[in-house]
Order: structure tokens, then C-alpha cells, then sequence
């Protein structure tokens, strides 16, 4: 069975959801907040997205933060130029030294695409993946 095609499904058959700080999870969207933290919103933000892709594929509850998939013991860490469909992809804060601040659900390494939602992207989207503030690892959270 190919566990990355099932992450990379699960997360696409998300696309267009609304973005939600703290919004998301193993069952799929819930209320979170707006970007500017002024309205409910039900849907993902990028970590919830990542943690729903991987349940749904895998039946693995891994972390609902940033720090908390990277550290995951059920999921190892390749070096990025080994990335695969499946993957979770992680970007530091920019403002914050060492802070991992978003994660994507790649869909295509080859490509250079990931799925994943942002207060930038608004709704969760397919999107090239920029070299800017990424980690030198992903983590393979699959059986």
C-alpha cells in the first residue's frame, strides 16, 4: 500500500477548506479563528491539515503543533533531497531562530509541490514549494 499517495489524497480532498488558526485536526475541520483573530472560522490550519492527511491514511494521531509532528516518534526524519509524495514538509518562523512555524503535505517532490493553507494562502491550496526557511528534513509519517 502506498501510505504517501493516501496522505496526498487525504490532504487534496481538502483543498479550498478556509484557513483557521488552531482549526483542524484527526476528524477533519473545526473552529478555529480568522487571521486576524477577530471571527470563528471552521477549517485547517497547516499543522491541524497535516495531522488530518496522516490519520486519515495511516490511522497514526501524530502531534497538532509544528514542534510536536517534527518530534513525533512515529515519523522519521530523511534528508529532504530524499523527499517523497506523502512527506511532511516544515518552514521556521521567520521571526523567531529555530521556531518551526508551518508544515505542507507534499504531493509532488519532483515538481516541487505541497499542499498545505496559511493566513497568506486563505484556504488550503496546492502550491510550489519555496527553498525560503525550509527545514533540511521532512518527516515520513507512515507505516
Amino acid at each position: 500500500m502506498d501510505f504517501g499517495a493516501l496522505i496526498v489524497a487525504s490532504a487534496r480532498s481538502q483543498l479550498g477548506v478556509p484557513f483557521s488558526l488552531g482549526g483542524g485536526g484527526i476528524k477533519g475541520p473545526s473552529v478555529g479563528v480568522n487571521a486576524a483573530n477577530t471571527t470563528s472560522v471552521v477549517g485547517f490550519d497547516s499543522t491541524g491539515l497535516a495531522q488530518y492527511a496522516v490519520f486519515q491514511a495511516t490511522g497514526w494521531a501524530i502531534g497538532r503543533t509544528a514542534d510536536a509532528q517534527w518530534a513525533d516518534a512515529q515519523c522519521q526524519h530523511v534528508p529532504v533531497e530524499q523527499a517523497k509524495a506523502g512527506d511532511l514538509l516544515f518552514r521556521f518562523d521567520a521571526g523567531v531562530v529555530g521556531k518551526l512555524s508551518e508544515v505542507g503535505v507534499i504531493s509532488d517532490f519532483p515538481h516541487r509541490r505541497m499542499i498545505t493553507v496559511t493566513a497568506e494562502t486563505k484556504k488550503v491550496l496546492e502550491v510550489a514549494i519555496s527553498a525560503e526557511g525550509v527545514a533540511s528534513e521532512v518527516a515520513r509519517c507512515s507505516p
